[in-house]
């Protein structure tokens, strides 16, 4: 009877690991259906979007999820994400490419503030000198004006 017995629990306790077992794969299958079902294939390039489709159906359609699927997803996330490092590394030089070449502009425009300064003083001295060419005329004539009346006036009998 304590064969009986011990071969009872034995089954039951194997019962019990199968069925953890089976909750465990079903738990990580709904897992990976999630996480595939959140995969985003805006943006890929075309051949990788296809991929995670196919990867992405397989493993979100499988009602039982096999290692070979996972491997599959696994595969083409990895492909995917070795590619947006390599794109980001890209942008990376990028982006401090554009910051040096920004820096530098702002370099030179602090260095042609002084030379802005000096040309808005130009156009200020050209302006009033506009006015003074447009009063010459004026003052050409009240001086021939001053003139006639000094004659005049030298002309006058005391």
């Amino acid at each position: 009877m304590l064969k009986t017995d011990y071969y009872y629990q034995l089954s039951e306790r194997l019962k019990t690991l199968a069925k953890d077992k089976n909750t465990a794969a079903k738990t990580q299958r709904a897992n990976m259906s999630f996480f595939a079902g959140r995969a985003v294939t805006e943006g890929l390039p075309e051949e990788d979007a296809q991929a995670l489709k196919a990867a992405k159906g397989t493993v979100i359609t499988a009602k039982e999820l096999q290692p070979e699927q996972v491997d599959a997803l696994v595969e083409v996330l990895s492909g995917v994400c070795a590619r947006l490092q390599l794109q980001q590394g890209e942008l990376a030089q990028q982006q401090t490419a554009a910051q040096k070449d920004r820096d530098e502009c702002m370099k030179r425009i602090e260095a042609a503030q002084p030379l802005m300064q000096r040309f808005k003083e130009l156009e200020s001295a050209e302006k009033t000198l506009q006015e003074c060419a447009a009063q010459a005329d004026e003052i050409e004539k009240k001086r021939g004006l001053i003139g006639k009346i000094r004659d005049m006036t030298w002309a006058l009998p005391s």
